[in-house]
């Protein structure tokens, strides 16, 4: 569900984590992006709104946990904002099992349609989580 961008205001807060600062986008309760400090197609950080370092609380707490090995999977309420083709690859990716791979090529096949692997490689390079 895309919520109406004139009545909510994106807001940010970076966590500081073993693998770097993360940013963490949201609009209202729902988390839009996390971005890596390298991320390879990180948006304008103007669109992220304001920094708010509150109510990120339980995202916080779930990365830590993810990254101390005591989480496998996330509870969050999530609004990645990509183009169709895009979000059937990032949902996808995220039926894959917790220390399990796949390849972009299986991707495609899995989506039984023409894209093809580098198409697919390009979606991923875009996921915002």
């Amino acid at each position: 569900m895309m919520t109406d961008a004139c009545t909510l205001t994106a807001q940010h807060t970076v966590l500081a984590t073993p693998i770097g600062d993360l940013t963490v986008v949201r609009e209202g309760d729902l988390l839009t992006g996390l971005y890596f400090p390298h991320h390879w197609y990180k948006p304008d950080p103007v669109t992220f709104g304001l920094r708010n370092d509150r109510g990120f609380e339980g995202v916080a707490g779930q990365l830590e946990e993810y990254l101390a090995g005591t989480r496998t999977l996330f509870d969050l309420p999530l609004e990645p904002r990509g183009t169709e083709f895009q979000l059937r690859v990032w949902e996808l990716i995220a039926q894959v099992p917790y220390g399990q791979t796949t390849t972009y090529g299986d991707l495609a096949r899995r989506l039984g349609c023409r894209e093809n692997a580098q198409e697919v490689g390009a979606a991923v390079g875009r996921n915002p989580r």
